[in-house]
């Protein structure tokens, strides 16, 4: 009887930890197709709501995304109202903010991601080959999501980037930066259209 009852309890032991394996390949096997289909995605469009978190403050801005291959991106300003319509073109060589016919060089960027103009290229920069430190399972205001946790450590200042893609699509819905383990940005996308 004790033998039977020890092959019983190893025999639940190990396809307990299959089964965390099993888990655990498709949590990374959906990590490698995010990877592949951001890394080959020509343009992309969503509308997204970010929330900046300056400790003191915060401030809310919603924004009409779209991204070009390679690396060009242009952000226009919807909300706050009063600056509607700024709109920034970001490339590798810096950027420039254009305004009712007027263009102004931004010169180069930071590269941390850590502000409401940088995070967008810097999510997608992250989804098409970042680091992967964590990645799991979630769901989010009733949507089943992965959730992919990239590290990026641009000029020695280190920043997490958590994202929550929808499951079915791929799509993101939700990303956060943290620095220093403080959430600094919060974006939530809509309508994303992806090619």
């Amino acid at each position: 009887m004790g033998r039977r009852l020890m092959a019983a309890a190893l025999t639940i032991t190990l396809c307990l930890g299959l089964s965390s394996c099993s888990a655990a390949r498709k949590d990374a096997d959906t990590a490698d197709a995010i990877a592949e289909r951001y890394s080959k995605i020509s343009a992309f469009s969503a509308n997204v709501r970010i929330r900046a978190d300056y400790g003191d403050r915060t401030q809310d801005y919603a924004v009409r995304y779209e991204y070009q291959a390679p690396k060009k991106s242009v952000i226009t300003l919807l909300e706050p109202e009063e600056v509607s319509g700024i709109r920034a073109t970001l490339n590798e060589e810096g950027g420039a903010l254009e305004f009712d016919g007027a263009i102004l060089d931004t010169g180069p960027l930071s590269g941390t991601g850590l502000s409401p103009v940088e995070c967008l290229p810097a999510l997608m920069n992250a989804w098409s080959g970042g680091y992967v430190s964590e990645y799991g399972n979630e769901k989010l205001d009733g949507t089943d999501c992965a959730l992919l946790t990239y590290l990026i450590s641009p000029e020695e200042i280190s920043v997490e980037i958590r994202t929550y893609f929808e499951k079915n699509t791929l799509a993101p819905f939700r990303a956060e930066l943290l620095s220093g383990g403080e959430r600094v940005l919060t974006c939530s996308f809509e309508d994303v259209v992806s090619g």
